[in-house]
């Protein structure tokens, strides 16, 4: 195996382990620390360190969980779209404001039901 071989396999290996950039949603960090943590207790366990050292990370482990998971339900039920990918919510972020101002500027009128669009289709269709 040649040294540029060896050195692309560690350049692809390094670009399928960027998923910082690819996607990150509001609990990214949770996820991290949770596989550092694993981590850290495989390491732990093959150095055979004391025993005390794997339990402090597996509590730390636990608590961890335990955060990622309230915040998930919380973030499901009160802004799911934070769940998704960072650069969604910020998309829908100035969606929701240019959508706000046009409105304020009267440029665009809420509909408060679907019948009321059909309403007004028919009124232009007839023009």
């Amino acid at each position: 195996m040649k040294a540029s071989d060896v050195t692309s396999s560690i350049r692809d290996f390094i670009r399928a382990a960027d998923i910082g950039r690819s996607r990150s949603s509001i609990l990214n960090q949770l996820q991290w620390t949770m596989a550092i943590l694993i981590a850290g207790i495989v390491a732990f366990q093959f150095a055979h360190a004391p025993t005390w050292l794997s339990v402090f990370l597996a509590i730390v482990f636990g608590l961890d969980a335990a955060v990622f998971l309230s915040a998930f339900l919380y973030f499901m039920l009160k802004r799911p779209h934070s769940l998704r990918s960072e650069s969604f919510d910020y998309k829908m972020t100035e969606l929701m404001r240019r959508r706000t101002g046009e409105m304020e500027a009267g440029l665009y009128e809420e509909l408060s039901a679907s019948s009321d669009l059909k309403v007004q289709l028919k009124e232009h269709t007839e023009q």
